[in-house]
């Protein structure tokens, strides 16, 4: 026996001796509030069967069922965040496959985001429970039951149709990677390559095709699979336009996945140049990629494996943003726009002239802390930062190749 296992069986020992101690307090004091429970019963008064399934059926009704699922949920993400090779055994390589592919058949049928009708929805109706609540106090005992049960709801859905993907196992474990620390001798090196192959793949997107890149894509995930360790089809990928697409431009949010009904959302402010990339993305993360910087890494792999040179462009084009970003925030030596070609460093102003020109700083920045809060929630330390982590993972695995 391993000290591995030695040590998960020790954990499982107190966890059992904790879960005895909390029922036996629980029993304690439900009993006596219940009118039965005195300080000389005895152990097996306590855990009669008729006292027990009484107390049970007291605790989980229907008025409170849906809550204590909400906290065996959350329970969970505590749980398996320690132990990533249970939730890829048995969520992410078992439950969700069937999640996503039943999910994503049927909102698939639909040319809208269900995802976003639904918010839509909800975020107004919420809002009118809550002025209530304030304007009228007798509106509290059954307004108040809504609004948590709603939230019980969402939290609830969010992690068991595709959240506790965010405790699997990272990349660097499920691809065989290994990691290395980022030097400058190591990423002067990537960065040259990218450099030099960014500006040999440079190409007009005058002919860009959406249905066209899609299928590409498509084919490529589908022929690359078992080097990415990810089980295909896993449902359908139909994407679709983000309902509130000026909304979520203004803070230069090009897609996102929906869980809830497992669907891809799109920008329709996404210039061509731009398309391939993001759409790879939004797509890696319904194959239950959570982690940004896997699923740009995951992006960055099928364009570059596909043979249609618009999406090879742009993937390589996006990647070299975040090393541009990486290069400016280490105060690293090289002048990266001395090497880069005219025509790319015309795509690299255009795409930030573009952005900018949609961008609305309040909106900016009240996304950003909501998504960095949201990402750090999630077991994503660095938060927003994660999106460049791309940039360690592509020298990473290209150190590893080269081998």
């Amino acid at each position: 026996m391993t000290l591995a296992h030695v040590a998960v069986i020790k954990n499982i020992n107190n966890a059992v001796v904790k879960s005895k101690n909390f029922i036996l307090q629980l029993v304690n004091v439900l009993g006596a509030s219940l009118g039965g429970t005195t300080r000389r019963d005895t152990l097996a008064d306590r855990l009669n069967p008729k006292r027990l399934k009484h107390i049970l059926q007291q605790i989980l009704n229907r008025k409170t069922i849906l809550y204590w699922f909400a906290v065996l949920t959350f329970i969970l993400t505590k749980v398996l965040i320690k132990y990533p090779n249970i939730t890829e055994k048995y969520y992410s390589n078992s439950f969700y496959k069937i999640i996503a592919t039943v999910l994503s058949k049927y909102s698939s049928l639909f040319p809208f985001s269900i995802n976003d009708v639904f918010l839509i929805t909800l975020i107004p109706l919420l809002l009118t429970i809550i002025v209530a609540l304030i304007l009228k106090k007798k509106c509290r005992k059954t307004m108040l039951p809504i609004i948590f049960k709603t939230i019980a709801i969402i939290y609830i859905g969010f992690y068991w149709l595709w959240g506790f993907n965010y405790f699997r196992h990272d990349i660097y474990k499920r691809l065989n990677i290994e990691a290395n620390q980022i030097t400058n001798e190591n990423f002067n090196a990537a960065f040259y390559t990218l450099i030099n192959q960014t500006n040999n793949l440079k190409v007009s997107f005058a002919d860009f095709d959406k249905q066209i890149t899609d299928s590409i894509i498509e084919k490529s995930y589908s022929k690359n699979a078992h080097l990415l360790a990810i089980s295909y089809p896993l449902g359908k990928r139909r994407p679709k336009n983000m309902t509130i697409s000026r909304f979520f431009a203004a803070s230069g949010i090009g897609g996102y996945f929906g869980p809830f009904f497992n669907e891809i959302h799109l920008n329709k402010f996404i210039p061509p140049i731009q398309y391939p990339m993001i759409l790879a993305h939004e797509k890696a993360h319904q194959f239950g990629i959570t982690s940004e910087a896997e699923a740009n890494f995951y992006a960055w792999f099928v364009c570059s494996k596909s043979q249609n040179e618009q999406i090879q462009y742009s993937a390589s084009l996006y990647v070299l943003f975040h090393f541009l970003h990486y290069n400016k925030r280490q105060n690293n030596s090289i002048d990266a726009y001395k090497l880069i070609s005219d025509d790319v460093a015309n795509d690299i102003q255009i795409i930030r002239n573009y952005w900018s020109s949609l961008r609305y700083e309040p909106i900016e920045k009240v996304n950003t802390w909501f998504n960095d809060k949201y990402l750090k929630f999630n077991n994503i330390p660095n938060g927003v930062e994660n999106y460049s982590g791309v940039v360690k993972l592509l020298i990473d695995y290209k150190r590893q190749s080269e081998i």
